[in-house]
């Protein structure tokens, strides 16, 4: 009787195998490709979506000068009335300086503020009173905050939470969702609605710390000239006060004039005031 070799069968088994574990490998890798996938659309793409986002308000904030004079004028409506009118010159200088000399009404000359970082400062002449104000407070009896004033580039002092593209007529607008980044600000959050291609302010929402929505501010006119700032002209509502509103005009901006760094100290703040 002839002797079979056993090691044949295991031979065989062993074939038989390869290909169920050469499909258990793919299997095994593919999952582990899509795993990676899924991990990577999570932390991948929103990171991507706040880095475009921060590149939108960098570019609608480039849109205020960094060193330039300029005049605002201020218009209180209660009612679709003029109550009250203020007129200012205004000086700006880098990121976080910020100044502006009461010119009209008569009542308010002598009036200074100051703005240097976080801090604001208010000088009176009339009493030579120096004080520091809180961003939060009143501007006057507007319906703006003293940041409002203070303050026209929302990168100095917000950070980016998120960002969404929608559709408003035929343009698509980018909303970002901005965080105090200290409790110093006057608002704890806000949404800005910015142009894609123009990069303009659409409008913009302020909510309080309490997480209320307090103003809103709408974009009535913007004009430049070769990428520089000539005209703006906002409103921005008292949500909680039907009919009550501030508009804002700022124009004849000089660009790259030269401002001494003096002006923007407390000890000559008190030279400035008319």
């Amino acid at each position: 009787m002839p002797v079979i070799d056993e090691s044949i069968f295991y031979q065989g088994e062993e074939i038989l195998k390869k290909p169920f574990q050469t499909r258990r490998l793919v299997v095994s890798l593919f999952l582990r490709g899509l795993f990676i996938f899924a991990f990577l659309l999570c932390f991948y793409f929103p990171a991507r979506a706040s880095s475009s986002g921060d590149e939108i308000l960098r570019k609608s904030d480039a849109l205020y000068p960094e060193q330039a004079r300029f005049v605002m004028s201020i218009d209180d409506y209660e009612d679709g009335e003029r109550k009250r009118s203020y007129l200012f010159d205004c000086y700006v200088k880098g990121d976080d300086r910020y100044l502006i000399i009461a010119v009209e009404p008569a009542v308010m000359r002598g009036m200074v503020q100051l703005r240097r970082g976080e801090i604001i400062y208010n000088y009176l002449k009339k009493i030579d009173r120096m004080t520091q104000v809180s961003a939060q407070m009143a501007f006057e009896h507007s319906v703006l905050s003293q940041e409002d004033v203070m303050n026209k580039k929302l990168n100095n002092f917000y950070q980016l939470e998120g960002c969404e593209e929608i559709k408003e007529g035929d343009k698509r607008v980018n909303v970002l969702s901005l965080k105090a980044k200290s409790l110093k600000m006057a608002y704890y959050q806000i949404r800005t609605y910015i142009e894609d291609e123009t990069f303009y302010t659409v409008k913009t929402e302020y909510y309080s710390f309490a997480g209320e929505k307090v103003k809103e501010l709408k974009t009535d006119e913007i004009k430049e000239d070769n990428g520089r700032l000539t005209f703006y002209k906002f409103t921005i509502m008292d949500v909680f006060i039907p009919g009550r509103y501030t508009q804002v005009t700022m124009d004849n901006f000089v660009h790259n004039v030269e401002i001494p760094d003096t002006y923007f100290t407390r000890s000559y703040m008190r030279a400035l005031a008319q």
